[in-house]
């Protein structure tokens, strides 16, 4: 230690301080070796952050560090992550579990193997429930044990994650009955956090086909995140979650292409029945009707169709590439949500399907609402021979009848390119070394197809300044086009002002505004 004094520092000691709150965990580790300021700032700084413990080794370390500084640390923790605590010593998990209950203002926790290690540490589950700072909780692996803990705990939780986990079977398949799948309905479960609930993520949790009309209202929950519970009753969220306002709805059932055909008739009858259930029971007279207030839907095509909504929805994500499979419920879906922002991606069936391709289902009346489009589009070897350049305009003279004040075309063509793969290390391999053959050359360069040679003299500029002149309303565009080969990347963009009218849209575009997930 170089010092225990505090020399006058040329920045104020806040300045200093926010060093060590921005440091990684390495250079904090670095810092506490130059004075004694930074060995206590550096180390709060550490333990503001989520500490990730496996096994003995972590653990041990953890604890060693938790005791120095003559005690002062137990009140920094904030996020512990538990994410295997088998083979431990009982030493080990005894202070573990006693340091834990020393953590005054411990505010997350996540336990990866839930119900293993709750019923292998029984005082675990003690402490956690005597915690009355803690606000945040995640459980993967969850089962009956957690479900009890649920019923004991103090704390006013502001947002839980609850994951029943699936393989080889989900708990409720192999602990519940059907018959009783309502009393571990969320809504129901949850309850005694209605009041201050203001986030929740429910992982391959089965919600049961009779479910009665609960009393609970959760005024503040605003996110909910829905995973694998494969045919989920919407009603009763409606009812409990009023002022929700971001819903990620993913099941099983995740790409339309699944199916050989995705006309809606196509579908198989328990699809198509259980949409048409959702939306009766929003549509009832004394139905809890639809939520006033969504913001932003994220899922996949085929789910958003199971799931029913009657609600209009500010912003749309369509988080899985979906092909012209894909595209016969995508009309269907967004007649109800008539969305003002949409994000999808797709392959070339999004420009060249005859019948529902962009430029044709862009002039249904739910697009008269569309203020910003995010569109990624992978052409693939069976668009070889198609106008790409012609589907384009046709595109921009849809776009330019519509009032977007913000489009996102990113146009990837590498996959346009017809030429084999050249032969990955395990063919090689087995030429040389099984079979004594010579080392197989990569393949000759296909010749470009006709897509490649149109789109290498498609001029992007000149498509964007056509498409900004024939649109008035659109004040801030970006247009990529990706190849054809060695075309390398070439960007239009149209900025007359920038206009971020949605913000959730926008998070994952901050850096690259072409970038995905």
């Amino acid at each position: 230690m170089i010092s225990a004094t505090y020399p006058t520092p040329r920045l104020n000691w806040d300045a200093l301080r926010e060093v060590a709150v921005c440091a990684d965990r390495s250079t904090c580790a670095t810092l506490m070796l130059s004075c004694r300021f930074f060995y206590h700032e550096a180390a709060k700084s550490i333990l503001f952050n989520n500490i990730r413990l496996l096994g003995e080794k972590d653990v041990l370390r953890f604890l060693q560090f938790l005791q120095a500084d003559n005690g002062s640390r137990f009140q920094y923790a904030r996020h512990l992550t538990l994410c295997s605590l088998y083979g431990l010593k009982a030493h080990t998990a005894a202070s573990l579990i006693r340091s834990m209950d020393r953590m005054p203002q411990l505010e997350r926790l996540s336990i990866e193997s839930g119900d293993s290690e709750l019923r292998l540490y029984p005082a675990l589950a003690d402490v956690i429930a005597k915690f009355t700072h803690l606000r945040h909780l995640d459980i993967t692996y969850a089962g009956h044990v957690t479900c009890a803990l649920l019923k004991s705990m103090q704390s006013a939780l502001v947002s839980i994650s609850l994951n029943w986990c699936d393989y080889p079977r989900s708990f409720f398949e192999a602990k519940v009955g059907r018959d009783l799948l309502a009393n571990y309905h969320p809504v129901l479960l949850l309850a005694r956090w209605a009041p201050t609930l203001e986030e929740l993520s429910c992982h391959s949790w089965r919600t049961g086909m009779k479910v009665p009309v609960f009393p609970h209202v959760y005024p503040r929950l605003r996110v909910l995140q829905i995973e694998k519970d494969d045919l989920p009753l919407i009603a009763p969220f409606i009812r409990a979650f009023p002022n929700l306002r971001q819903l990620d709805f993913r099941t099983d059932r995740q790409h339309a292409d699944d199916y050989d055909d995705c006309e809606e008739h196509a579908l198989p009858a328990e699809i198509r029945q259980h949409r048409q259930r959702n939306i009766a029971s929003q549509l009832a007279p004394n139905g809890p009707g639809t939520w006033q207030h969504l913001e932003n839907l994220v899922g996949g095509v085929a789910d958003l169709y199971l799931l029913g909504l009657t609600s209009q929805v500010s912003a749309i994500r369509l988080y899985t590439e979906f092909n012209a499979a894909g595209l016969g419920l995508l009309s269907v879906v967004l007649s109800y949500a008539r969305p003002l922002h949409l994000k999808i991606k797709g392959n070339g069936a999004l420009l060249t399907h005859p019948l529902r391709s962009l430029a044709k289902i862009l002039h249904e009346p739910w697009a008269a609402r569309l203020e910003s489009l995010s569109v990624e589009l992978h052409l693939g070897e069976q668009d070889g021979d198609v106008d790409i350049p012609s589907l384009l305009h046709a595109l921009a003279c849809t776009l330019s009848q519509l009032t977007m004040r913000r489009l996102r075309l990113n146009l990837i063509t590498t996959w346009l390119d017809p030429t084999p793969d050249p032969p990955d290390d395990f063919e090689t391999w087995m030429a040389t070394e099984t079979h004594g053959w010579p080392e197989p050359r990569p393949p000759s360069p296909a010749p470009l197809t006709p897509a490649e040679v149109m789109l290498q003299s498609f001029d992007v500029d000149a498509f964007v300044r056509t498409l900004g002149d024939a649109t008035p309303s659109l004040q801030d565009a970006v247009v990529q086009v990706v190849g054809p080969r060695s075309s390398g990347r070439r960007v239009a963009v149209i900025a007359k002002s920038k206009i971020y009218v949605d913000a959730d849209m926008d998070a994952d575009m901050s850096e690259d505004p072409l970038s995905y997930d």
